[in-house]
């Protein structure tokens, strides 16, 4: 989680550096996002279903090796989903006092359909693989910006 914030830190702070208009951004990407999210989660929905049926072929065909770095790497990407929708909604409640939770919609959950199907590729290849307690974490930062957003703005 730590290079996530390092990420997103750095991309804030460049953002703050060369004046980027935060508002602005925020104003059209919401007006977008009103207008796509149930197209948005169907994709991530059938993307996630697409490499969770992936996986199964790899696992029949005994290619875990090839499936364990597919898992790993849809992991961290849809970890780094959800770190991006919490710390950006905790950044935009402090600087733009906005509760980017209601303006994502259901597009918020989005992260979560990777994050289910690396979980089931990490399980297909290893039932004793540790995805539950790095998820956890991810699961404990997303309810902790839920409640702090929703205390900031309301």
């Amino acid at each position: 989680m730590f290079i996530h914030l390092v990420i997103l830190g750095v991309t804030l702070g460049f953002s703050a550096a060369y004046n980027i208009d935060v508002a602005g951004w925020y104003e059209v990407s919401a007006s977008y996002l009103v207008d796509a999210q149930v197209g948005i989660c169907v994709q991530a929905l059938i993307g996630s279903c697409v490499l969770v049926l992936i996986s199964l072929v790899m696992a029949q065909m005994n290619a875990y090796s090839l499936m364990l770095p597919l898992a790993r790497l849809l992991l961290e990407i849809s970890l780094f989903g959800v770190s991006l929708v919490a710390f950006g909604a905790l950044y935009f409640s402090w600087v733009l006092l906005k509760n980017a939770w209601l303006d994502l919609g259901v597009v918020a959950i989005a992260p979560f359909f990777g994050v289910v199907a690396a979980a089931c590729a990490l399980y297909l290849f290893d039932f004793n693989y540790p995805y539950k307690q790095k998820i956890l974490g991810y699961l404990i930062l997303t309810a902790f910006s839920l409640a702090l957003v929703f205390v900031r703005v309301m």
